[in-house]
């Protein structure tokens, strides 16, 4: 989802059930700092993260 009420629902290893993240917060020391259409940028201690997110159909 984006727009002013950004999130994306994030999976790991240690909560492979996921959990939704709002834009700014905290998850797993990073924080989740943009959220578009096709990827999110994760952010901590000076260091960007840019994850592609995969989309799947039926």
């Amino acid at each position: 989802m984006n727009g002013e009420r950004a999130k994306a629902f994030l999976t790991s290893t240690d909560n492979p059930v996921g959990v939704w993240i709002a834009l700014n917060d905290q998850w797993s020391g990073w924080r989740l700092s943009e959220v578009k259409p096709n990827q999110i940028v994760l952010e901590a201690d000076g260091e960007r993260q840019t994850l592609q997110l995969t989309v799947l159909a039926k």
